[in-house]
């Protein structure tokens, strides 16, 4: 094999000399090469029937090579190639990492990718999480969306006492969202925390149940003076009012149905929860009207009558005498709602006096600590029951019911006009009735308040 140069037109000579084989000579220039050559598929046929080849490179040795500033780039940028290069760069060790926030710990989650279902669905179960408490927003410098966190006794406790902290300085919407927090936790509420909770409702819708009496009273007033621009102004701010209701109703029943109800553990906790289920389908149903009203009712008589229900049960088998504040208190609420929802004043009547001639039967067995609430009640019981009297039919209802009238319980302070006043009266008396208790709160004394106006 050898290499030159001929005439003008040819570069180079290739000679080819296989042993016992005819010498072959190709010349780069020629159009056509001296001696036998085939084309590159015969030779594939040729390969693959088993005849010999010889695998032959050939490198022109008149050639100086590639020059590096024969390159129009490098001589462009001379300054970065260098002419000499003094050796392969040493192996230097790169360290790589990522300051955090003092005393935050590292995730070891690795991402992965979800569809865009899952993915919804993740989303979801964190905001629940979140709502519960169980997690909270990250804080991570790694970007995480969340961290779980299992809530902790300590912020549960952390709740509860900003709850009470609200409560004393009448801050009654806050009070509200955080007992909202404890309660969506899914645990067992304390005698302590149910009473927060519902006192913090209480005082939440009570302020616009004023509210919405007050309007409708002024309302009425206009319409008799034929101030037709005041009844219209007067109708809108009525609705805001309204529409304000109805949403904290739907607030607290859903927490009733999703989480309060499942989490009971005792049966005094399911009477107070199915309470409350009835007293707040009985306040939308204050205001609402036509079929609105209509199902309110429906739902207030189906939670008054499961409380009942438990009632009777737990009577059985835990201490919820006839003379339990709460049971005390359910008689009471559910007496009102027969008589200003349902407007049946005989079965107020008959509910109302039932449960007092049974607590009366069991007054000496009352507790010192739950005596002055459960007397309370009962006296706003025989309130309502003199007020409602004058209501029953003449065909001598009123006299069997006056003729059976219940004694005056003890001198206990009750205002015959507002139950809250009573209980105002009760708390001015004795530092210890200012003290809330569970018992007294629940028994929501306010309710004989409209039925004596």
């Amino acid at each position: 094999m050898k290499g030159g140069t001929g005439a003008s037109n040819v570069v180079s000579q290739v000679v080819f000399r296989f042993p016992g084989e005819p010498v072959i000579e190709w010349e780069s220039g020629s159009l056509a090469p001296k001696g036998k050559f085939i084309s590159y598929l015969r030779a594939q046929r040729l390969i693959s029937k088993g005849y010999l080849y010889h695998l032959v490179w050939v490198k022109d040795s008149n050639s100086k090579g590639l020059l590096l500033h024969s390159i129009p780039v490098v001589n462009e940028f001379s300054e970065v190639f260098c002419d000499d290069l003094l050796g392969v760069p040493p192996d230097t060790e790169i360290e790589f990492g990522i300051d955090l926030v003092p005393d935050t710990r590292q995730i070891y989650i690795p991402p992965y990718r979800m569809t865009p279902t899952d993915l919804k669905e993740l989303k979801e179960q964190c905001k629940d999480l979140l709502d519960k408490g169980f997690i909270r927003p990250s804080v991570s410098p790694w970007g995480a969306p969340v961290l779980f966190v299992m809530a902790s006794q300590k912020e549960r406790e952390t709740h509860v006492y900003r709850a009470k902290l609200a409560e004393q300085a009448e801050r009654y919407d806050e009070m509200v969202d955080s007992m909202k927090k404890v309660a969506k936790l899914d645990v067992e509420l304390t005698v302590e925390e149910r009473n927060l909770l519902s006192v913090g409702y209480k005082n939440v819708i009570g302020a616009r149940r004023a509210s919405w009496r007050i309007m409708s009273s002024i309302e009425q007033k206009e319409e008799s003076k034929g101030n037709e621009q005041n009844v219209k102004l007067i109708k809108g701010y009525r609705q805001k009012v309204e529409e304000e209701l109805s949403k904290i109703c739907s607030d607290i029943l859903e927490i009733i149905d999703k989480h309060l109800i499942p989490s009971a553990g005792t049966g005094e906790a399911t009477v107070f929860y199915y309470k409350m289920k009835g007293d707040y389908y009985r306040y939308l149903a204050e205001f609402k009207t036509d079929t609105e009203r209509k199902e309110a009712s429906e739902q207030s008589l189906k939670g008054y009558e499961a409380s009942y229900f438990f009632a009777a049960t737990a009577t059985a088998t835990t201490d919820l005498s006839s003379t339990h504040p709460i049971r005390l208190g359910l008689a009471l609420n559910f007496s009102v709602f027969y008589y200003e929802i349902m407007n049946s004043p005989e079965r107020a009547c008959h509910l109302a006096k039932q449960a007092f001639d049974e607590a009366i039967a069991e007054l000496d067995t009352l507790s010192e600590e739950s005596y002055k609430d459960s007397t309370l009640i009962m006296q706003l019981l025989r309130d309502n029951l003199t007020l409602w009297t004058s209501d029953l039919p003449e065909d001598g209802g009123e006299e069997h019911v006056k003729a059976d009238e219940p004694k005056a319980v003890e001198p206990k302070s009750a205002d015959a006009k507002s139950a809250e006043a009573a209980k105002s009266a009760e708390a001015a008396k004795s530092a210890e009735a200012a003290k809330s208790i569970e018992s007294a709160k629940s028994a929501e004394p306010e309710e004989a308040s409209k039925a004596k106006q």
